[in-house]
């Protein structure tokens, strides 16, 4: 299904949030698997966050990808990866903490 994602969405300059974050939980899925679920995940989505709003292809995806990599991998105490998704009046806030 993951390989199935990226070719569906390779043409593509932006996506829905919704479909990005199918993606990246598909892909931190995998990552639990493959270090034997050496850490957690988080997803707090606020109340009001218009999930079919667009952005970049692959904007969390990315991010998500480098905390792994740089930061949990690197935790030895309870490694934790947060992402949170508000929405202000004007714009959403996406924001990823590795801890």
């Amino acid at each position: 299904m993951f390989g199935l994602i990226i070719i569906k969405n390779s043409d593509k300059i932006s996506v829905p949030i919704e479909e990005e974050l199918n993606f990246v939980n598909t892909y931190v899925e995998l990552e639990q698997f493959r270090s034997g679920n050496a850490f957690d995940y988080n997803v707090n989505i606020e109340e009001g966050v218009d999930l079919q709003a667009t952005i970049p292809r692959m904007l969390i995806h990315t991010l998500v990808e480098n905390s792994i990599k740089h930061g949990v991998r690197m935790t030895e105490k309870d490694p934790l990866l947060e992402l949170k998704i508000t929405r202000n009046s004007k714009f959403h806030q996406i924001q990823i903490r590795d801890c």
